[in-house]
């Protein structure tokens, strides 16, 4: 039997529709607080985008491929990229003499490393981090962001010192300049914008105003009125999920 090149990849296209499908029943099943309210369609983008940057990576198989979809939900779509998580990054450069599912395992071990060392077994050293910036006041914000630069990294040791201690110096600092960049792209009014930003990444990662987990962030930005509001509509909206995920996590 000979098979034509566009047989081929038609094959190839129904392969990938029936992986897509799966991982989308996999999310649902398996992280069902961190795909709760997410429409399908987002959804559906998050794994096919998140697929191709797997591909880019070197993955192909489909443990690797899923195993890299898990990530993206664990630690923010944009997990491979983002300052706090730099080994992430060095993992997945370093290819030479190294075969597929090796550099898999290799991924998989550092990052659930970091989870149990960062988050605890069962996430118990993130719950105080999140109940701080739950019940923190304006004025906190305020403070934090009129010295933004000098203190924005003693204030993400007071959410997560662990991951803090984990990610180093220079990653803070990064992440600082990166929010900051996103607080004034988004034209959110200083001295509140910034530290607000800062957390949103800190606690979710780095590309959480993009991310379509979290559709609630970019609906508060892109929304109408003046700066003032949408700053305002962030900040509650940033505490009414996170009073829920709390709920979520005390419930087990």
């Amino acid at each position: 039997m000979i098979i034509r090149p566009e047989q081929m990849e038609s094959f190839q296209g129904a392969a990938q529709a029936s992986f897509e499908a799966e991982a989308l029943e996999h999310l649902r099943k398996d992280y069902p607080q961190a795909v709760e309210g997410v429409e399908e369609a987002p959804l559906k983008q998050l794994i096919s985008k998140g697929a191709q940057r797997a591909r880019e990576h070197g993955f192909k198989a489909r443990g690797p491929v899923r195993m890299f979809l898990d990530f993206l939900v664990i630690l923010g779509h944009e997990f491979d990229r983002d300052p706090m998580l730099f080994w992430v990054s060095d993992i997945l450069k370093d290819r030479e003499g190294l075969e597929e599912m090796v550099r898999a395992a290799r991924l998989h071990l550092h990052v659930t490393t970091y989870l149990d060392l960062v988050y605890g077994p069962k996430g118990e050293h993130v719950a105080p981090g999140l109940e701080h910036i739950v019940k923190a006041l304006p004025q906190e914000l305020t403070a934090v962001g009129r010295s933004f630069e000098s203190s924005a990294v003693r204030w993400l040791e007071t959410l997560h010192r662990r991951k803090c201690a984990y990610a180093g110096a220079t990653a803070l600092t990064d992440l600082v300049q990166l929010a900051q960049q996103a607080s004034a792209r988004c034209s959110l009014p200083a001295p509140e914008g910034p530290p607000l930003v800062l957390g949103l990444m800190f606690a979710f990662g780095s590309g959480v105003l993009t991310d379509p987990l979290f559709p609630w962030v970019a609906a508060s930005l892109e929304g109408g009125g003046e700066a003032k509001a949408r700053l305002e509509r962030l900040t509650v909206r940033t505490q009414t999920y996170l009073r829920q995920a709390l709920e979520n996590r005390s419930r087990g």
